[in-house]
């Protein structure tokens, strides 16, 4: 095909798992442009009529068959992209979400009647316990629970620099 001789072998092989390939691009001194394919030896090069969604750099989305849903995991694409661009200098990131948990206040549903005492029943004199005065201070903190929340963040996955780039006393035998 001659889409090959254009953008060669690696970028077109995309097209293994994908039906169509969308390659949206942005320079700072131009405009940001999307390239269009769905494999049939035709492309379609545009405006983005999305605008400058990017500010710079690229961005390739892959519309996956349906034999090939399996790319769309987390972890398949973190290893993938790890394998085969580790000694590259180009940083790669992949957008992966992670659980953590968090401490967030609970909002009390209950209303407290406040038990009024009669002022007869007051005495001048208080009689303070320890123990309860510990118990009336944790009742002022605010009370907390724990949540899992999911968190998304753009992750590193070639972060080994090229042999030969490296400094030769960072270097071992291993």
């Amino acid at each position: 095909m001659s889409l090959i001789g254009q953008f060669g072998v690696g970028f077109y092989s995309a097209f293994l798992v994908a039906n169509r390939v969308e390659v949206a691009s942005k320079s700072n001194e131009d405009d940001q442009y999307l390239w269009v394919s769905t494999a049939d030896a035709k492309f379609f090069v545009s405006k983005d009529p999305r605008g400058n969604t990017l500010g710079r750099g690229t961005r390739i989305t892959l519309h996956l068959k349906d034999d090939a849903t399996e790319f769309a995991n987390q972890e398949k694409i973190k290893t993938t992209a790890k394998k085969y661009s580790e000694f590259l200098d180009y940083p790669i990131n992949v957008y992966t979400s992670k659980t953590v948990k968090k401490e967030v206040p609970v909002e009390d549903d209950k209303k407290d009647d406040g038990e009024k005492k009669d002022d007869a029943d007051k005495d001048d004199t208080e009689i303070v316990d320890e123990e309860e005065v510990d118990a009336s201070e944790k009742k002022d903190e605010p009370k907390t629970k724990t949540v899992e929340e999911t968190v998304w963040d753009w992750e590193l996955v070639n972060s080994i620099k090229p042999i030969w780039t490296q400094d030769k006393t960072t270097i071992t035998e291993e």
